[in-house]
């Protein structure tokens, strides 16, 4: 008996969705006893199931035989495909007392039926049933073969219940115990070895020990790797174990690379069709999504999408429409197109989502994710009503199956802050983010990334009240924390320093503050080059300390800079093109350069004027533009009758054209 290769069985065999020639039903009972008998699994499971049923019900009447545990067998898989787990948990339920009945309760053969349901309940997350089952089995097992496979295999499913409950200690007693197995019986180095460091990994990961996590899979790589055996089969758990490790390290462009080799060896072997090479391309997808966040790279999103798409339609081919695989397809292309903006269609996907995801256990943390989710669409799509009531049941949601103190509690309050800043009731969003941060202290460490993003939240809003010395404090643990987490050259640290700098502008630090932009413009052009807008929004910053400081040639050089880098990345009549061309009039004007300050302030109140939509800037901002450009043509000694005809012309979005020479 192997236990470990179910998995593959039930997705290769059993999903096999090349219909048979079997009929849908039989027409008498020999039919169905013939039909068992030479029985192949090679029926689309929609079809098979009800037949199987059949089948099953007729042999019940019968003696117990070996048929009809295989059928018991067939019927629990099939069921387990078409995810109606339900119903295969009492499948098994039959399987076992049927084994029970033939070959007795301590029999091997009953031990094979329990590992084989503890497996359907560890992933459907029943962790104390799972683990009374399993529990049950590990003494046949252990005394039949103490040190085999199937032992290995249902300590490794025991320590995933140990897991499930946060049971650490328990967890890390039963992956040193299979660990030490596999090292006693197959030495070290050894495949089996490797394949069992990586499947440890994956615990760790979950308890956040993220450090060991990625030792064991980076030594189960390098055994593949060492042994030229990198473009095997099951080199693929190992660099998908390691893709996982460093994602928990927040490196993406290393776990990328990882997740890259794991889905070439599963296209290698298996195709680009096959549900194993999607799940890799998903884990691919998820670390390309990360790298582009971080890098607002746009075409590396519009990849992941793609990815993500791709997993949708095997996972639909494979499992079927409704299937939750299919399920977590959709709020990752969801993602994505929250990112570009494009709430309604993240809506649709998200709300169907959500109905397949019913399905799933109740604490399954897919289904508080997906919720997540579709409230940020729906505040996207500026529904905040809808959206406060949608949270609100998704709080209550999460802290009843989890408890008040767990980390996706935090992340509903996260969102629960964002969400109250919109509805302008800023001291509740305080107050949310404050105890969001003080749930992900506990649960992950005061030292976490995502301890950092409420931190950060906490500090704007403390900020925006009027308080500017305490946030210096959160800004600055905010740095630590992410220089940590993504290390010291990352863009995130980036934008915390940025934060940082305008807090020390509003305590009229500015020296202090200079320092921390001279290190955000080091990390931006490190990250994303000379010429991306982030620089341009920087130095926007950089120019009003130099304002202050009566340094105007150089903010007028640094207002230039600026002025090209929005140009070239967001084009000459973009908002933020048009805001810094009326700061550069602005410098040029306090230098008496009025001609050239007159031609750019011109083309800017120009952009504003022909904006419409979403775009068009607010009637009070064009007032003050057009009091600017005002202000330089008094300057220059022009007619009040010329002068407002100019504005006029301008506010109706046509240009007057270059100045005349003339002043009368």
């Amino acid at each position: 008996m192997r236990f470990a290769p179910l998995l593959r069985f039930v997705v290769v065999t059993v999903g096999c969705l090349a219909t048979s020639g079997f009929p849908s039903f039989a027409e008498t009972p020999q039919e169905l006893v013939n039909i068992a008998q030479t029985w192949d699994g090679k029926m689309a499971p929609e079809k098979a199931v009800p037949l199987l049923k059949q089948i099953v019900e007729l042999l019940k009447n019968e003696k117990p035989s070996p048929l009809l545990h295989n059928m018991f067998a067939q019927l629990a898989a099939n069921l387990e495909f078409i995810n109606d787990i339900d119903e295969a948990d009492v499948t098994y339920s039959q399987w076992s007392d049927s084994v029970s009945n033939t070959d007795g309760k301590d029999s091997y053969a009953h031990a094979v039926v329990l590992v084989k349901w503890g497996m359907l309940l560890v992933t459907d997350q029943r962790s104390e049933k799972a683990e009374t089952l399993l529990k049950e089995a590990l003494p046949i097992i252990e005394k039949k073969d103490p040190s085999g496979p199937d032992m290995v295999f249902t300590l490794q499913q025991l320590e995933g219940v140990a897991v499930n409950q946060a049971k650490w200690k328990d967890a890390e007693e039963l992956r040193n115990r299979y660990l030490d197995l596999v090292e006693k019986k197959h030495g070290r180095p050894s495949q089996e070895l490797a394949l069992a460091l990586a499947k440890a990994s994956n615990g760790l990961h979950e308890e956040e020990k993220h450090d060991e996590c990625e030792k064991l899979a980076r030594e189960s790589v390098e055994f593949f790797e060492a042994n030229q055996k990198e473009d095997s089969e099951a080199a693929s758990s190992a660099y998908n174990a390691l893709g996982t490790a460093l994602m928990g390290l927040r490196r993406w462009a290393e776990a990328e690379a990882a997740y890259q080799k794991a889905y070439a060896i599963d296209v290698k072997h298996y195709g680009k069709d096959d549900i194993r090479s999607t799940t890799s391309v998903n884990n691919l997808a998820n670390s390309i999504t990360q790298v582009a966040d971080i890098q607002d790279d746009k075409e590396r999103l519009e990849k992941a999408e793609a990815m993500f798409r791709e997993y949708m339609r095997v996972a639909e081919k494979t499992f079927g429409s409704n299937h939750p695989r299919v399920a977590v397809a959709l709020s990752n292309i969801a993602s994505v197109l929250q990112r570009r903006f494009s709430f309604t269609e993240a809506e649709e996907l998200l709300v169907r989502a959500v109905k397949m995801e019913d399905r799933l256990p109740k604490k399954s943390p897919t289904r508080i994710h997906t919720k997540i989710n579709l409230i940020s669409s729906i505040m996207g799509l500026g529904r905040y009503k809808e959206a406060e009531t949608l949270c609100e049941k998704t709080l209550a949601e999460a802290k009843e199956t989890f408890g008040d103190e767990h980390a996706l509690v935090a992340s509903v309050m996260h969102l629960r802050g964002n969400l109250l800043v919109r509805l302008g009731r800023a001291i509740e969003a305080e107050q949310s983010f404050w105890e969001a941060m003080k749930i992900r202290e506990v649960a992950l460490g005061k030292d976490h990334s995502e301890v950092a993003v409420s931190l950060f939240n906490l500090a704007k809003l403390v900020q925006a009240r009027g308080d500017i010395k305490n946030p210096e404090s959160m800004f600055r643990r905010v740095v630590k924390i992410d220089e940590k987490s993504f290390g010291k050259d990352s863009p995130r640290v980036g934008y915390d320093t940025f934060a940082l700098a305008d807090n020390l502008m509003a305590q009229k630090r500015w020296n202090d503050a200079r320092k921390e932009l001279d290190k955000v413009v080091a990390l931006f052009e490190k990250s994303f080059g000379k010429e991306h807008h982030f620089l341009g929004d920087v130095f926007i910053v950089y120019a009003s300390i130099l304002q202050v400081d009566k340094k105007y040639g150089e903010e007028e050089k640094i207002l230039r800079r600026a002025l090209a880098i929005h140009q070239k990345a967001l084009g000459d009549n973009h908002n933020t093109t048009a805001r810094t061309m009326i700061q550069l009039a602005v410098n040029l004007r306090v230098q008496e350069k009025l001609n050239e300050a007159e031609r750019v302030a011109r083309s800017a109140f120009l952009i504003f004027s022909n904006q419409t939509g979403a775009n068009r800037v607010p009637a009070e901002m064009l007032g003050q533009i057009s009091d600017i450009y005002f202000l330089i043509l008094i300057e220059l000694h022009y007619p009040r009758n010329l002068i407002q005809e100019r504005i006029e012309m301008i506010h109706e979005g046509n240009d007057p054209g270059a100045l005349p020479t003339a002043r009368t």
